[in-house]
């Protein structure tokens, strides 16, 4: 379908008047005056269409008068000049191709819309049609149905004739039949506006239920973040406190540093002071820092055995079956025939005394003292006590009693001299890689025991220490080794010593309990600062007795030869024991 130029042309000027942003009265005057130019009197109706598009007497009348007047000056402008008329004619046929494609663009939009407005037309009646069929469909299948019933009805003999008639009135096509159509579509109605209500309500509710797990998950995320919030407080919290009791370590380890310097300028006074004869030997400052660094590797093994306690183990409290096991432990051959075994002299008491405090322990307030004394007590026994390490005890004590002897009767040079030459020759007459399978086999006795020790203390749950403990003991003793060569072949001028202070073991202990007692407390020796640095004594007390060593010690000895010709000793402590004692406080 087509649409008139007439039709369209006011719709044109509008959208020219809005879309352009130029007055009606000009707009009227380009077309009147062209259309003016070239009929005169028929420009002007052309011009009162396109700015009215309806028809009206007065409006035609004015419009056309104004295409007169523009009629009118067009020919005073062709006779002023041809110039100026080519111009208006060339203007009025821009504006006459501007309007013809806009009412062509126009009329296809409105041919578009037409045949839109068709389409949608032809589907409407294309879906009545199929509601017409499903409901002819429907009322043919009630016919049938009625009709079966019907014949049901015949061949029973029941209501026949109402039947009967009912399916005539139908097959007519009579009212019931239309009021029963009518009663079928107010139903189908009702029932698809009731499933719209309900799809409407469950679309609801389904929103209701999203917008309510919405606010649960942000409500969840609000209480997650909070949480979140107060764990990074409290770690916040705690690493302030680790913090300062790093700093609190810092400055032990500050005190410390000044005592241990302390200590090192006064050993290096005492070297200073010492005769220049000991200017033979080689330095005395560098065996000391050996021995000194072999008694921190002696507290650093302990620390490391440390870590293989259970977590139960670091808060637990001690009990008597804790105490009977590390006991047990430490039972010794007694010389005592009556008694084969005993415990240990030097731990005993520091083990009595811990059973009998009030506050509770835990094995990690013990272990640590423990470990240092039973390496400290294997070291002694194994490498510095024999005159040389895997002597058997006989050969160890004559050669030892050979020596005292020298010591006595010559000056310190020639005794030191001979200690010397007998120590290298012993060595060089063992097998090749003896001493190694020495060192070996005593570290498979000490790491056996450090293992019983944790074992005990994790009541029986299978200990997991670090891996390395092995190689750390061997290192441990490979440097003993070490240091024992260097004070028995390098020095001459003064004999250094290894001192780890002990209980003896009675050559027959008696068996009761308070004679035992008295026996040990005869042979409690007793504690020399001179010689010796409490381990953690508890402050405002005078330690009296010592229990036990958990760092070694070392003494330089010096025959001196006086005018009698009667050698006199000399002695010197650079380095001095690390012992517990009678007022030992775990807590400090």
């Amino acid at each position: 379908m087509c649409l008139g130029p007439t039709r369209v042309l006011p719709s044109l000027l509008v959208s020219v008047e809005r879309m352009e942003g130029v007055s009606a009265h000009a707009v009227h005057g380009i077309v009147g005056g062209g259309i003016g130019a070239e009929t005169g009197i028929g420009g002007a109706r052309r011009g009162a269409d396109t700015g009215s598009g309806a028809p009206g007497r007065g409006l035609e009348t004015g419009l056309g008068a104004a295409g007169g007047s523009a009629g009118a000056g067009v020919g005073d402008v062709g006779k002023g000049g041809q110039l100026e008329k080519d111009r208006r004619k060339e203007a009025s046929r821009q504006a006459m191709e501007a309007r013809k494609k806009r009412e062509e663009e126009l009329a296809r939009q409105a041919e578009e819309a037409i045949k839109k407005k068709l389409e949608e037309k032809r589907q409407s009646e294309k879906e009545k049609k199929r509601e017409f069929e499903r409901q002819a469909q429907e009322a043919r299948r009630r016919e049938e149905e009625l009709a079966r019933q019907a014949e049901e009805a015949k061949h029973l003999g029941v209501a026949g004739r109402g039947a009967g008639t009912e399916v005539g009135d139908v097959g007519r096509g009579g009212q019931l039949e239309k009021d029963k159509r009518k009663e079928a579509s107010r139903q189908a109605m009702e029932a698809r506006k009731k499933r719209e209500e309900e799809l409407a309500r469950q679309a609801e509710v389904a929103r209701q239920r999203k917008l309510e797990e919405e606010r649960q998950w942000l409500q969840s995320e609000i209480t997650r973040l909070d949480q979140e919030n107060q764990s990074i407080a409290q770690d916040v919290q705690d690493f302030e406190v680790k913090n300062e009791s790093i700093k609190a370590l810092n400055r032990d380890l500050g005190h410390q540093w000044s005592k241990l310097s302390a200590d090192l300028d006064a050993q290096q006074k005492v070297l200073n002071q010492l005769p220049p004869s000991v200017s033979i030997d080689p330095p005395a400052d560098t065996l000391i820092q050996l021995f000194n660094s072999l008694n921190a590797s002696i507290a650093d093994y302990a620390f490391e055995v440390l870590r293989g306690l259970n977590d139960k183990a670091e808060s637990r409290a001690l009990d008597k079956d804790d105490f009977a096991s590390l006991r047990n432990l430490f039972k010794i051959r007694s010389d005592d025939p009556t008694n084969d075994f005993t415990v240990e002299p030097n731990i005993r008491p520091f083990l009595d005394k811990l059973e009998k405090m009030k506050e509770d322990l835990t094995p990690m307030d013990i272990i640590d003292p423990i470990i240092q004394f039973a390496l400290c007590h294997h070291l002694y026994f194994k490498i510095f006590m024999p005159f040389t390490p895997s002597l058997t005890a006989g050969d160890s004590n004559a050669l030892h009693d050979i020596y005292t002897k020298f010591r006595r009767g010559e000056p310190q040079e020639r005794a030191a001299r001979w200690r010397s030459i007998t120590y290298k020759q012993l060595l060089s007459m063992q097998k090749p890689g003896a001493l190694l399978q020495f060192i070996e086999d005593e570290t498979n006795v000490f790491v056996e025991l450090v293992y019983h020790i944790l074992n005990a203390l994790n009541k029986g749950e299978e200990a997991k220490p670090p891996t390395d403990l092995f190689k750390a003991a061997g290192d441990i003793f490979l440097a003993a080794m070490k240091v024992q060569e260097r004070v028995k072949t390098e020095y001459i001028s003064f004999d250094y010593e290894v001192t780890f202070y002990r209980r003896d073991i009675p050559k027959a202990m008696e068996i009761v309990d308070g004679a035992e007692k008295v026996a040990l407390k005869l042979m409690r020796p007793i504690f020399d600062p001179g010689l010796m640095e409490a381990s953690q004594g508890a402050i405002g007390t005078t330690a009296q007795s010592v229990w036990m060593t958990v760092g070694l010690g070392m003494i330089a000895l010096k025959g001196v030869r006086n005018d009698g010709g009667i050698v006199k000793g000399e002695m010197r402590a650079p380095v001095k024991a690390k012992v517990i004692c009678d007022n030992w406080d775990p807590n400090t």
